[in-house]
């Protein structure tokens, strides 16, 4: 009888052994690579494809070249918070200057500078520091038809940028856009936390 059973029992050891074998891999492969957990910085999750984050890390690393002091105040904050693009920000982008009549003060009192957008004020608080993959500026000029609404943009567009530039360039539809900060040096309501000027929007 001995004789008789002893395959049956060679076949069950085997198969045990296997399935030990199989559980074991399991397991091990289970704690190499456990699920990721949600983590609110630059290199992991979402913000590691947000436009900003991406921008913010290659000016941080100087692949645009020397930054102001104001700018790279700007970008660490932008690390530092987490600070991202909503999905459906979206912006027309147009562009004025000195090749144009514009004048040579904005509606800030501020002389005319290539660091400047001009934007709604019921949107966006002048001295708010504003982000389009164009680069970042400070909101400190009007325009007339400088509006967030029909027909001045798309539906699918949410606000109207006019970036100061030293020359012409074409209109830019769906731009990506974003409020970095509201209070900065040159907010009329606000602190001098960074920045290269020190007025306050006097006119």
């Amino acid at each position: 009888m001995t004789t008789d059973r002893a395959p049956w029992t060679g076949w069950f050891l085997v198969l045990l052994a296997i399935a030990i074998l199989f559980l074991t891999r399991q397991y091990a492969e289970g704690q190499a690579m456990p699920d990721p957990l949600p983590q609110r910085t630059s290199e992991a999750g979402p913000l590691s494809n947000d436009p900003l984050q991406v921008c913010a890390r290659k000016a941080l690393e100087g692949k645009f070249g020397h930054l102001p002091s104001w700018k790279q105040a700007a970008y660490e904050w932008v690390i530092a918070k987490g600070v991202t693009v909503p999905a459906d920000n979206r912006s027309k982008c147009t562009s004025y200057g000195k090749w144009e009549p514009c004048g040579t003060h904005t509606f800030s009192g501020d002389r005319f500078s290539l660091e400047f957008v001009s934007v709604p004020p019921k949107h966006i608080p002048l001295g708010a520091i504003v982000w389009t993959p164009w680069g970042l500026r400070y909101a400190m000029d009007t325009g007339g038809a400088v509006k967030a609404r029909s027909p001045y943009i798309r539906r699918s567009e949410n606000m109207n940028l006019d970036y100061a530039t030293a020359r012409w360039w074409p209109t830019k539809r769906n731009v990506p856009w974003v409020i970095v900060k509201r209070k900065t040096s040159w907010n009329w309501y606000g602190e001098r936390l960074w920045g290269d000027y020190s007025k306050q929007g006097q006119r």
